[in-house]
């Protein structure tokens, strides 16, 4: 229609023309449309072709000190790799490739060049596949090629940073190392137990001892103290590379820091003889833990109670004894009330509420109670007897913290029977420490089978979630289960005890001291939360444990009190922390939400050596204050802990990825597949063309010359 109208226009209006000058007038003018027209639809020139490009590979090589182990035939695992992969079969992935070659271990490191032979690295005590894939694909490489036994010990989950490569493209191969082959070796590994411990206390260390190739060896387990052996263990391994679990008892003599090995000797024909043994540190203190017991009356129990904590010389004890209707008792180590307040209560490490009326204690002791568990982590020890039972507790905050259940229609304060009744320890009382009566386990369980109960226990409904029942009644039922006599439970920060029969006291008939003064000993010491170091009279510090393995976090807690022993909330609260010849470092601590003069805060392990934490608390001058925790870090030996090619993570990252996993044998002819494919890719190139200056000056020219044109041959 814009054609027609064009050339109404020249016709109708250039009548005076030729009609060669009228035709060549409206050619211009369409040109210009056309032009222009070009501009607003915005072309662009797609030009395709087909190009050849040197793609980039990446070759990672495990220097891991676990390449260091022998395969069957007595080369090691590394000796295979240079073997199989060496500068012929680097070469020529070089000429086909732009090809990068990197080493790790913990970390990942490029290497200049194709080296005449890979070497492993001594310091080498971890390996991190994850990291490894993570520093490769920074070049985007179309292909990786792993030569590692797979033994993946530390860093992310390889097998994610394996998928999340396949979704860009990237193909990942794996050499396989021998497998199959479990080299001869024995492993002590995974020690637990507590970094604190009472002079003369029974500690429990467990720890686990994994072989390969001397199923049905005997061997004998060794325990020194600071070089001085304490104890053997003789033991028969078991099935190859299942954890055999051990488990000892310790009784520390002398207090301080003691250094604990447990070792098997090194046998004929192992492959690794550094994993044999594990060493831990225990800090054995002589601190007296401070008990408060409340009774009503001076019943059997409190008095045998009373009696074996006195003669605990690491124990303090105090007393409240109600007596109703004739007023508190008297004495030395009595006292005429409960505790007013947190202050005064913060005093104690554990209470003992024997068979008392609790709702004679007035309702801010009992939230003092409750608080002094649940946020300053003290511990609790409910004892009901026969005139209170536990209904007492029905309706006020304490009900909430106890590890069982009260009763909602039974009045009974408990059960009689016409004769003593039995103990029958639950799975978890066999081997909580609380229960373990001696120091060998099968003794334990024997001493329990013939000591009574009494003829008297309290009625108590379930145990609640979260507790551990460790005693219960051989016959009478609580609800869904066997009726609970001890359990213990986490509440907050600190730990409740239900003991649910008065008949401890008759343990001493037939064995004097023997079970009865171990046992309460046992409980006060297991029940208090942490102990905590050094003589500071105001700030206190404790951490987790005191060695840590690179990378770890440190968690430390403080206990600070103002100038007049009372808990100091809200304060600044700042840990300084100094690695001998090293940096040092500042952190402030965050105060907990219950109070109690309770800090928290962690930093992180960087650099081996030893640690002093100190607390800096301005309220008490910018001075930092006295107490000091010791910390030591390591490297972690990982590398000794797992010594079994793990070809299944190999395979995983082959398949998910769409690579190969190959054999030695197959490894020349891999690498030549890879040449011959094609490594081409189609370029596609787009060229705008209406933003080109070229055509604005097209457009330009033409419309000149057109006004040029009509204005020589005389139109308007």
């Amino acid at each position: 229609m814009f054609a027609v109208l064009m050339i109404w226009q020249y016709r109708a209006g250039a009548r005076a023309l030729s009609r060669r000058r009228r035709w060549f007038l409206i050619i211009l003018h369409a040109a210009a449309a056309a032009v222009v027209a070009a501009i607003f639809l915005q072309p662009v020139l797609v030009s395709t072709n087909t190009v050849t490009e040197r793609e980039s590979f990446v070759v990672l090589v495990d220097d891991s000190r676990s390449m260091n182990l022998p395969l069957s035939d007595g080369k090691s695992r590394m000796d295979a790799v240079n073997e199989t992969a060496g500068r012929a079969v680097l070469g020529q992935l070089a000429d086909m490739f732009d090809l990068k070659i990197l080493s790790f271990s913990e970390e990942a490191s490029e290497l200049a060049g194709v080296p005449k032979r890979f070497e492993t690295d001594e310091e080498g005590d971890s390996t991190d596949i994850s990291g490894a894939l993570r520093e490769s694909s920074k070049s985007d490489p179309s292909g990786i090629l792993i030569l590692s036994d797979g033994c993946w010990n530390t860093g992310g989950d390889p097998r994610r940073l394996g998928a999340s490569l396949a979704g860009r493209g990237t193909k990942i191969h794996a050499l396989a190392v021998e497998e199959g082959i479990h080299p001869d070796d024995i492993s002590v590994r995974d020690v637990r137990c507590r970094e604190t411990a009472f002079l003369g206390d029974g500690l429990a260390v467990q720890l686990k001892v994994v072989q390969s190739g001397f199923e049905g060896r005997r061997v004998t387990l060794g325990l020194t103290d600071n070089g001085r052996e304490i104890l053997t263990k003789e033991m028969t391994l078991g099935t190859p590379l299942l954890a055999q679990s051990v488990s000892l008892i310790v009784i520390p003599e002398v207090p301080g820091k003691h250094s604990y090995t447990a070792a098997i000797p090194v046998q004929d024909g192992e492959a690794a003889g550094d994993n044999n043994a594990v060493t831990f540190t225990v800090d054995v203190v002589e601190k007296q833990v401070k008990v408060l017991v409340v009774e009503s009356e001076p019943r059997w129990e409190f008095r045998f109670l009373r009696n074996a904590l006195e003669r605990d010389p690491s124990t303090e004890i105090e007393c409240l004894l109600l007596r109703p209707g004739l007023g508190p008792a008297g004495g030395e180590r009595y006292l005429r009330q409960f505790p007013r307040n947190k202050k005064e209560l913060g005093k104690y490490d554990v209470v003992v509420l024997g068979d008392a009326d609790v709702r004679d204690l007035a309702e801010r002791n009992l939230n003092d109670l409750a608080d002094f568990v649940r946020a300053r982590g003290g511990g609790l020890v409910v004892i009901p007897g026969r005139r209170f039972g536990l209904f007492g507790y029905r309706g006020t905050v304490m009900e909430d913290i106890l590890p069982v259940e009260i009763p909602a229609k039974s009045r009974d304060t408990g059960v009689f029977s016409r004769k003593t009744f039995p103990l029958k320890l639950t799975a978890a009382g066999r081997e909580h420490l609380v229960t373990r009566l001696d120091s060998d386990h099968a003794e334990s369980v024997r001493a329990w089978k013939n000591l009574t109960g009494g003829v008297w226990c309290c009625s108590a409904g379930d145990a609640k979630r979260g507790t551990k029942t460790l005693v219960e009644h051989p016959y009478l039922r609580s609800g869904r289960g066997s009726l609970p006599l001890l359990a213990v439970r986490q509440a907050g920060n600190g730990k409740v005890v239900f003991l649910g029969w008065d008949g401890l006291w008759r343990w001493r008939r037939g064995y004097g001291d023997r079970y009865h003064y171990r046992f309460w000993a046992q409980l006060v010491r297991w029940i208090v939360k942490k102990q905590f170091e050094g003589d500071d009279p105001f700030v206190k510090l404790a951490c987790d444990r005191d060695m840590y393995d690179l990378g770890e976090e440190v968690f430390v807690e403080a206990y600070v009190l103002d100038k007049d022993y009372y808990p100091l909330d809200d304060a600044e609260v700042y840990l300084l922390i100094a690695r001998e010849g090293g940096e040092r470092e500042k952190i402030r601590l965050r105060p907990d939400a219950k109070g109690w003069g309770m800090y928290r805060g962690k930093f992180r392990i960087r650099e081996e050596g030893d640690y002093t934490v100190r607390a800096l608390v301005p309220y008490h001058g910018q001075e930092p204050r006295k107490t000091v925790l010791s910390i030591h870090a390591k490297r972690p030996a990982l590398e000794s802990k797992s010594l079994l090619p793990n070809a299944a993570l190999l395979r995983y990252l082959t398949e998910i990825s769409g690579g190969r996993y190959v054999n030695a044998s197959e490894l020349t002819g891999f690498v030549t597949r890879l040449g011959e494919e094609t490594r081409s890719r189609v370029r596609t190139s787009e060229y705008s063309i209406w933003d080109s200056v070229y055509l604005f000056t097209l457009a330009a020219l033409i419309l000149t010359m057109e006004w040029v044109l009509r204005k020589r041959w005389g139109l308007s």
